[in-house]
């Protein structure tokens, strides 16, 4: 029941690498256009669901449900996707899997600038500088679809355990090493317990997205949990007449699952109780603060401070040391080359051997790093690496991302 997520930097290769490991794995492969295809079928506007892979959602379309209506809709496709397994999921389609279930295997393929614009170049027939135009738009694009489904409760993806970088390596050894990780580290094989995750993941992705669809209650911004064979509906609503709406719902849910809408409150500053006599209303209801009207309603208010908070949080992540930091507990896997600090990949082809890198290591400073193509890990583990010096191979243990160290777990030489 492999479940595998393929996220890149915009021409990076991605797209090719995600299509040739569904093949060799004999997987089905979902993006951004099936899924459309898909969402649409249930309802959701083509054109829109279109438009919005093309130009994402600005910072004000967090704040309307008709977008996240369709992120609902895009989310329900994906679910029925993966339910019984074998995918491989590209781009948005990896982004929209807001599932914490260990066996989903999180691929990211990354290369550097160069490489991309040349891609760019090649594919689109443009030059250089309008490449580059093109590549930065790709990219702020994503930056904003990324910002747009985190913010509106989908939960930001869990780390990646493999990264790429195809400038030094082929779609076809890339696939060899995926295939390999998922058949040496069991966490990748399917167990009861995800197998129970991704049915929840289903069911609750297609409760939401039909409560969408249905006007009544397409306003309603509730949560979904699977429980016992029970579907908790959680949230607040403004009257009793929207809670009625989710009894009267006819939900699309299996013929053993029940629903349970009690979880759901009537909450906001002008319910009146209608349990209390009206003076004891006037005593009980709370009233809206005069300090609100004269200046700005609510929601301006709220939007000012969500504004504050998000400006204090990037400032502090991009200030030197960072307020905190991604807790270094996640296991990784990288593919690269055995070489040293001090040259890197920059050796003359003719003293790219085991005996140059060994004798690189000994200068003042020098020690043993994986090299990706992209950045140098420096391995902890030093008498492992010169085992291994100028080998290609498969790197697997925690890493550090403030220092750049690799804590190895295990490491193995692949063919070149």
């Amino acid at each position: 029941m492999s479940i595998i997520a393929v996220s890149e930097e915009g021409f990076s290769g991605g797209q090719e690498f995600a299509k040739t490991l569904a093949e060799n794995l004999g997987c089905r492969y979902v993006d951004s256009a099936i899924l459309v295809e898909r969402a649409a079928a249930w309802g959701g506007d083509r054109k829109k669901l279109r438009a919005a892979f093309e130009n994402a959602p600005g910072f004000l379309d967090r704040f309307l449900r008709d977008p996240e209506i369709q992120v609902l809709l895009l989310q329900a496709a994906l679910a029925e996707d993966i339910r019984e397994g074998n995918v491989v999921c590209y781009g948005i389609a990896a982004d929209l899997l807001n599932l914490e279930a260990r066996q989903i295997l999180r691929v990211r393929v990354e290369a550097s600038r160069r490489f991309r614009n040349l891609r760019v170049q090649e594919r689109l027939k443009l030059p250089r500088e309008e490449a580059e135009t093109h590549l930065n738009q790709g990219d702020r694009n994503q930056r904003r679809w990324q910002s747009y489904l985190f913010s509106i409760k989908v939960a930001s993806p869990r780390g990646y355990d493999f990264l790429v970088n195809l400038e030094q390596t082929t779609s076809d050894e890339a696939c060899t090493a995926v295939s390999d990780l998922i058949s040496s580290q069991s966490r990748f094989r399917p167990s009861t317990t995800d197998t129970a995750l991704v049915e929840r993941f289903a069911v609750s992705s297609r409760i939401r997205a039909a409560l969408a669809q249905n006007p009544p209650t397409a306003h309603l911004d509730l949560d979904v949990e699977i429980e016992d064979r029970t579907a908790v509906l959680r949230g607040m609503v403004r009257s009793v007449e929207e809670i009625d709406s989710l009894k009267r719902f006819v939900f699309p849910i299996p013929g053993d699952l029940k629903v349970d809408v009690n979880q759901v409150q009537l909450g906001s500053w002008d319910y009146q109780p209608p349990l209390f006599s009206s003076e004891a209303e006037e005593a009980h209801t709370p009233k809206p603060s005069k300090f609100w009207a004269p200046v700005f309603p609510r929601p301006a208010w709220l939007l000012a401070g969500a504004s504050a908070m998000i400006l204090l949080v990037l400032a502090g992540s991009h200030a030197p040391g960072r307020w905190f930091h991604p807790a270094d507990t996640r296991l990784l896997s990288f593919a690269g080359v055995i070489t040293d600090s001090e040259c890197g990949l920059s050796h003359k082809i003719v003293q790219k051997t085991a005996e140059c890198v060994r004798s690189c290591v000994k200068l003042p400073g020098a020690k043993y790093v994986l090299n990706d193509g992209t950045h140098n890990f420096v391995l902890t583990d030093q008498q492992q690496a010169e085992r291994f010096a100028a080998q290609k191979v498969v790197a697997t243990g925690l890493l550090d991302e403030i220092t750049g160290d690799l804590q190895l777990r295990s490491i193995q030489a692949v063919a070149n």
